[in-house]
């Protein structure tokens, strides 16, 4: 079975999300991911994150703050297992600790977010199936629930600019080893 969850935890700082934002969208590659091998995007707030190193397998990134009390990870995996969306989020919860205090969970067909508190912290993870459901993309943020209000909007802007492959862009599935 893939790799199922991860954290990743981000700060604010004293940055506004607006800005960035506007910047991301306006073709900037400061503050762009993609992923070669999985296809997925991400627009990040580079004024915050530096990119740290990249998995060994190619399979995703960290970001992290100047003080590294924060970062920013995301990745991707092959559904070798053919897991449903609701089979994953399943496996999740059941096989990992963190997830008792989930405040916002919604499932669709294509995605899941699990979203709540550990602890002095919130954490808000989305799960999205691409390529017909052979991919797994993973996008997961924890920050402080001191800087719940200000640090909303960063992670709406994280969340809406992260786009699995689609199309061409859809990696073909490696054979592994049985």
């Amino acid at each position: 079975m893939q790799k199922l969850g991860i954290v990743i935890i981000i700060a604010l700082g004293a940055c506004a999300a607006e800005p960035f934002f506007a910047q991301a969208q306006s073709g900037d590659e400061e503050g762009f991911y993609r992923n070669r091998h999985f296809g997925y995007r991400l627009h990040f707030p580079a004024q915050l994150f530096q990119k740290k190193t990249p998995s060994e397998n190619g399979d995703g990134a960290s970001f992290a703050t100047a003080d590294n009390r924060a970062t920013v990870k995301i990745f991707g995996a092959f559904n070798d297992d053919g897991m449903s969306i609701d089979e994953y989020r399943s496996t999740i919860l059941k096989n990992f600790s963190g997830y008792e205090n989930i405040d916002y969970g919604p499932v669709r067909r294509t995605w899941f977010v699990l979203s709540g508190t550990r602890g002095e912290r919130i954490y808000y993870q989305k799960v999205i199936f691409s390529c017909g459901g052979k991919v797994v993309n993973i996008l997961a943020i924890n920050y402080p629930k001191a800087e719940k209000k200000p640090f909303d909007p960063i992670v709406e802007g994280l969340e809406k600019s992260f786009r699995p492959a689609s199309g061409d862009d859809c990696p073909r599935a490696e054979p592994r080893p049985r």
